[in-house]
Protein backbone atom coordinates (compact mmCIF):
# COMPACT_ATOMS: atom_id res chain seq x y z
CA UNK A 1 0.00 0.00 0.00
CA UNK A 2 1.66 3.33 -0.82
CA UNK A 3 1.11 6.48 1.07
CA UNK A 4 -0.13 9.25 -0.93
CA UNK A 5 1.39 12.53 0.94
CA UNK A 6 0.02 16.09 -0.57
CA UNK A 7 2.17 19.22 -0.05
CA UNK A 8 -0.02 22.27 -0.62
CA UNK A 9 1.62 25.43 -1.83
CA UNK A 10 -0.93 28.27 -0.39
CA UNK A 11 1.32 30.35 -2.92
CA UNK A 12 0.86 28.13 -5.74
CA UNK A 13 -3.06 30.55 -6.51
CA UNK A 14 -1.74 33.61 -8.29
CA UNK A 15 -5.17 34.44 -9.51
CA UNK A 16 -7.10 33.42 -6.89
CA UNK A 17 -9.04 31.04 -8.24
CA UNK A 18 -8.38 28.96 -5.04
CA UNK A 19 -7.10 26.26 -7.72
CA UNK A 20 -3.65 24.79 -4.98
CA UNK A 21 -1.02 22.72 -6.70
CA UNK A 22 -0.02 19.52 -5.37
CA UNK A 23 2.72 17.23 -5.79
CA UNK A 24 1.51 13.75 -4.55
CA UNK A 25 4.75 12.27 -2.74
CA UNK A 26 4.45 8.93 -4.85
CA UNK A 27 4.31 9.69 -8.17
CA UNK A 28 5.84 13.75 -8.40
CA UNK A 29 3.07 14.21 -10.68
CA UNK A 30 1.52 17.81 -10.07
CA UNK A 31 -2.40 17.36 -9.68
CA UNK A 32 -4.71 20.42 -9.79
CA UNK A 33 -6.98 20.51 -6.27
CA UNK A 34 -9.51 22.53 -5.38
CA UNK A 35 -10.57 23.14 -1.91
CA UNK A 36 -13.74 21.20 -0.59
CA UNK A 37 -13.04 19.33 -3.79
CA UNK A 38 -11.61 16.01 -4.44
CA UNK A 39 -10.50 16.65 -8.03
CA UNK A 40 -7.56 13.88 -8.86
CA UNK A 41 -7.24 14.93 -12.26
CA UNK A 42 -3.62 14.48 -14.41
CA UNK A 43 -3.36 12.51 -17.67
CA UNK A 44 -3.25 9.19 -15.95
CA UNK A 45 -6.26 9.17 -14.52
CA UNK A 46 -7.80 10.77 -17.31
CA UNK A 47 -6.29 7.84 -19.57
CA UNK A 48 -8.15 5.48 -17.08
CA UNK A 49 -11.32 7.57 -17.79
CA UNK A 50 -11.21 7.54 -21.68
CA UNK A 51 -10.14 4.18 -22.67
CA UNK A 52 -10.31 3.28 -26.16
CA UNK A 53 -13.85 1.65 -25.64
CA UNK A 54 -15.40 4.96 -23.82
CA UNK A 55 -13.78 7.12 -26.88
CA UNK A 56 -15.80 4.45 -29.36
CA UNK A 57 -18.80 5.69 -27.54
CA UNK A 58 -18.23 9.53 -27.63
CA UNK A 59 -17.61 8.96 -31.00
CA UNK A 60 -18.53 5.92 -32.46
CA UNK A 61 -17.32 4.96 -35.92
CA UNK A 62 -20.70 5.42 -37.65
CA UNK A 63 -20.32 9.07 -37.40
CA UNK A 64 -18.20 9.00 -40.06
CA UNK A 65 -20.30 7.43 -42.58
CA UNK A 66 -23.30 9.70 -40.90
CA UNK A 67 -21.64 12.55 -42.05
CA UNK A 68 -20.40 11.38 -45.85
CA UNK A 69 -23.94 10.29 -46.32
CA UNK A 70 -25.10 13.94 -45.32
CA UNK A 71 -22.19 15.46 -47.16
CA UNK A 72 -22.17 13.42 -50.52
CA UNK A 73 -25.45 11.69 -50.21
CA UNK A 74 -23.57 8.18 -50.46
CA UNK A 75 -21.51 7.25 -47.32
CA UNK A 76 -19.17 5.22 -49.68
CA UNK A 77 -18.32 8.43 -50.84
CA UNK A 78 -15.89 9.33 -47.70
CA UNK A 79 -11.92 9.13 -48.00
CA UNK A 80 -11.84 8.84 -44.59
CA UNK A 81 -12.98 7.53 -41.40
CA UNK A 82 -12.97 9.35 -37.82
CA UNK A 83 -11.41 8.13 -34.71
CA UNK A 84 -11.30 10.73 -31.44
CA UNK A 85 -7.92 9.70 -29.42
CA UNK A 86 -7.12 11.46 -25.77
CA UNK A 87 -3.58 12.82 -26.22
CA UNK A 88 -3.30 14.19 -22.23
CA UNK A 89 -4.18 16.82 -19.38
CA UNK A 90 -1.98 19.81 -19.48
CA UNK A 91 -2.55 20.84 -15.91
CA UNK A 92 -1.18 24.02 -16.07
CA UNK A 93 -3.83 25.10 -18.61
CA UNK A 94 -6.41 23.06 -16.97
CA UNK A 95 -6.78 21.89 -20.58
CA UNK A 96 -8.25 18.76 -22.21
CA UNK A 97 -6.30 17.44 -25.18
CA UNK A 98 -8.23 15.19 -28.05
CA UNK A 99 -7.86 14.60 -31.35
CA UNK A 100 -10.19 13.61 -34.33
CA UNK A 101 -7.96 11.67 -36.37
CA UNK A 102 -8.36 11.41 -39.92
CA UNK A 103 -7.66 7.07 -41.44
CA UNK A 104 -7.51 6.82 -44.93
CA UNK A 105 -10.29 4.28 -46.16
CA UNK A 106 -8.66 1.35 -48.05
CA UNK A 107 -8.52 2.06 -51.75
CA UNK A 108 -8.86 6.05 -51.26
CA UNK A 109 -6.44 8.96 -50.75
CA UNK A 110 -6.48 11.37 -48.02
CA UNK A 111 -5.98 14.04 -49.74
CA UNK A 112 -4.56 17.57 -47.37
CA UNK A 113 -6.07 20.11 -49.51
CA UNK A 114 -9.22 18.35 -48.50
CA UNK A 115 -8.48 17.59 -44.72
CA UNK A 116 -7.29 21.53 -44.36
CA UNK A 117 -10.35 22.89 -44.33
CA UNK A 118 -12.34 20.66 -41.86
CA UNK A 119 -11.84 22.25 -38.75
CA UNK A 120 -14.39 25.11 -39.75
CA UNK A 121 -16.78 22.53 -40.94
CA UNK A 122 -16.69 19.99 -38.27
CA UNK A 123 -17.01 22.97 -35.58
CA UNK A 124 -20.45 23.69 -37.40
CA UNK A 125 -21.90 20.06 -38.75
CA UNK A 126 -24.13 18.86 -36.85
CA UNK A 127 -23.42 15.40 -37.70
CA UNK A 128 -20.08 15.62 -36.26
CA UNK A 129 -21.76 17.82 -33.12
CA UNK A 130 -18.47 19.27 -31.86
CA UNK A 131 -20.71 20.80 -28.92
CA UNK A 132 -22.39 17.71 -28.31
CA UNK A 133 -19.86 15.42 -27.61
CA UNK A 134 -17.75 18.10 -25.40
CA UNK A 135 -20.89 17.82 -23.15
CA UNK A 136 -20.54 14.18 -23.29
CA UNK A 137 -16.61 14.56 -22.53
CA UNK A 138 -17.63 16.68 -19.33
CA UNK A 139 -20.44 14.19 -18.38
CA UNK A 140 -17.32 11.52 -18.27
CA UNK A 141 -15.38 13.50 -16.11
CA UNK A 142 -18.36 12.81 -12.86
CA UNK A 143 -18.63 16.21 -11.39
CA UNK A 144 -14.37 16.57 -11.53
CA UNK A 145 -14.40 19.28 -13.96
CA UNK A 146 -16.55 21.80 -15.95
CA UNK A 147 -15.79 22.50 -20.06
CA UNK A 148 -16.28 26.35 -20.25
CA UNK A 149 -14.82 26.53 -23.86
CA UNK A 150 -13.42 24.50 -26.76
CA UNK A 151 -11.49 25.36 -30.06
CA UNK A 152 -10.60 22.74 -33.12
CA UNK A 153 -6.72 23.09 -34.35
CA UNK A 154 -5.72 23.40 -37.91
CA UNK A 155 -5.20 19.64 -39.70
CA UNK A 156 -1.80 18.27 -38.69
CA UNK A 157 -0.78 15.56 -41.66
CA UNK A 158 0.55 12.47 -39.40
CA UNK A 159 1.53 10.16 -42.30
CA UNK A 160 0.26 9.68 -45.19
CA UNK A 161 -3.13 7.80 -44.20
CA UNK A 162 -3.27 9.70 -41.19
CA UNK A 163 -4.38 13.60 -40.58
CA UNK A 164 -5.71 14.98 -36.93
CA UNK A 165 -7.51 17.62 -35.72
CA UNK A 166 -6.54 18.76 -32.90
CA UNK A 167 -9.93 19.28 -30.31
CA UNK A 168 -8.70 21.36 -27.21
CA UNK A 169 -10.89 21.89 -24.15
CA UNK A 170 -10.81 24.29 -21.72
CA UNK A 171 -12.03 22.84 -18.33
CA UNK A 172 -12.09 24.63 -14.46
CA UNK A 173 -13.59 23.22 -10.87
CA UNK A 174 -17.25 22.91 -11.09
Amino acid sequence: MKSEVSCFDTDADPDGSGCFLSVLATSRTPTILYPGIEMMMNTQSLRDIFTDEVLAELFPARRADDFFEALFGDAAEGAFDIRLRFQGFSESASILQFSLDLLERPGCCLVCSLTYGLPEVFSRHPVINIKGLVGDIQSRLGGQAVCTDWKLGRTVQRGKSLHAIPLTITVQAP
